[in-house]
């Protein structure tokens, strides 16, 4: 039987970066972990050189699960090119993912605007957000 783990997740207002955060849970017992990949954690200059294979080698030796939180970018868009845009995000989010050795990664389903949520673009949004995430998984 497996036992129930803890983790913790940076809310959109922590001052912090992912460095930061891996401290938070390495002082507290967390278990496991899940960065967010989207602003302003990722920020350019927010993540040093190397911290990726720190934060790596801190989960192989402390036992910790990482996880990504994939960025906000519509996976559903109805305009193509972005729709392609939030694909590329996503695929960077990955190759992110991988370098860490998350064992999970989070994804927000793609979205219409209540106001133009008519049934029909409703269901290509969702066709969309299928094949965006059957294309990521590649």
């Amino acid at each position: 039987m497996n036992s129930l783990r803890f983790g913790i997740a940076p809310s959109r207002s922590f001052p912090g970066g992912w460095e930061e955060m891996l401290e938070v849970v390495l002082r507290h017992g967390f278990t496991g972990v899940e960065f967010k990949y989207e602003l302003p954690f990722i920020l350019p200059g927010r993540i040093a050189p190397g911290l990726i294979r720190r934060i790596r080698k801190a989960a192989q030796e402390e036992g910790l699960f990482i996880s990504l939180h994939a960025p906000y970018v519509n996976i559903g868009a109805l305009i193509p090119v972005r729709w392609e845009a939030a694909l590329d995000e996503h695929r960077r989010a990955l190759a992110c993912a991988a370098e860490l050795g998350a064992r999970t990664y989070t994804v927000h389903s793609g979205w219409v605007e209540e106001q133009y949520a008519t049934s029909a673009l409703l269901s290509t949004c969702r066709d969309l957000t299928v094949e965006a995430v059957e294309r990521m998984t590649d």
